[in-house]
Formats: C-alpha cells, structure tokens, sequence
C-alpha cells in the first residue's frame, strides 16, 4: 500500500474509452462487494456508499457525453476510495471469477458481465443488500439491478462471441480456480461448486444473447 497516491485525471485524456469505463466497473464492483463482504467495517460503509452514488452518474456521463476532466477527476477519486474500501473488506464472488479470466478479458470487464448475476444469486440467499439499496436511494433491489444491467448494456464493452466460447470451454478451470480464489472466501453467502456452475451459466448464455 503506497504512502501516497498522485490522481491525475490527464494521465486518463489518452487512455481508450473502453479501458476507462471497464476499469470504472471493476472500481464499482469493489465498492458494492466491499459493502455486503463478510469482513464487516462499519467504517467503510459509507465510503462504499458515496463512490457508488458517483461511480454509477459518471459512467453514464461518459456513455452519453464522452470524456471530460472532471469526469476523469471524479472516477479517479472514487476508484482510489473503491480500491480502500477493498483493502479493508476484500471483495466476492464477481472477482472470484474475474480473477480467473485475466488470459480472456481485462479484469473490469469480467467483474462488469459477473457482477449482476452474483447480486442475482446472492439476494436469493440474503437480505444483506437492503440496507445498501436504501442508502443508495433506490425503490428496490429489482430497480438498481436493473440499473446496473442498462449501464453495462449501454456501455458496449461486451466480450467478442470467439472470447466467450473459449470461456465456456475452460468452465471447469474457470469455476475450480474461482473456489480457491480467496474472495471466495468473503462472499456475503456461502455458495457450492453447483452454485457457481449457475451463475457461470447464466452469465454466459446472457452474453451470448446479446
């Protein structure tokens, strides 16, 4: 862990679109999975709350209007929080998988396709998104889920069809490799292999629906 941190959104003027709005998933993604990890720090709440409410809008900023300097600044600042939030929490079952794709895809496009259907599954076993939908100041569960889906949809960094196919081939690696992960191990639920064979499923036949 650095003593200090230089964010300088100029460094991001030049970086492609994609790699931008993939790194800002994976940044959201360890905001939400630091939040509900089993590694409780009440401090670190709120932190993941408030880049959440700034990582989400400046995606789709982004998305609609390209890339700004103060939008740069914004997901510079909120990806450094995200990355603390991380460090103190750990993270879950959408890393465990994106930790395993780094030979397919860049590792925030993994965590941005895992991420929904992980929230799927883990809302099936617990409550333990409830306080975080409230503080977000969603309706429901359903509305930032389907929030969530329309901003990665419109996001267009969707894996090549060749990608997917090689990922589906290598399942049983894929899903061994994530058991292992150790943020398997910070997951809000306890899941079994069956239950990463699903999520693998449907997270892969979404893609290829797309």
């Amino acid at each position: 862990i650095p003593d200090k941190v230089i964010l300088d959104p100029k460094l991001s003027e030049s970086v492609e679109l994609n790699t931008i709005l993939s790194s800002s998933f994976d940044s959201l993604t360890h905001s939400i999975e630091g939040y509900v990890s089993l590694i409780k720090n009440n401090m670190m709440k709120p932190i993941a709350v408030s880049a959440i409410k700034s990582i989400i809008p400046n995606i789709k900023k982004i998305i609609d209007q390209g890339k700004s300097i103060n939008t740069l600044e914004q997901l510079s600042i909120t990806s450094y929080y995200s990355g603390v939030v991380q460090n103190h929490c750990s993270v879950g079952l959408a890393h465990s998988f994106a930790h395993q794709l780094g030979s397919y895809l860049s590792h925030g496009l993994s965590c941005a396709i895992f991420l929904v259907p992980v929230i799927e599954f883990n809302s099936t076993k617990s409550d333990i998104y409830d306080t975080l939908i409230e503080e977000l100041g969603y309706k429901s569960l359903e509305n930032f889920i389907n929030d969530l889906k329309g901003t990665i949809k419109r996001s267009a960094i969707t894996p090549s069809k060749d990608k997917i196919n090689m990922i589906i081939k290598d399942k049983d690696q894929i899903i061994d490799g994530a058991m292992e992960d150790v943020t398997f191990r910070t997951n809000p639920v306890v899941a079994k292999r069956d239950d990463l064979e699903k999520i693998f499923d449907v997270t892969m036949e979404r893609l290829l629906d797309v």
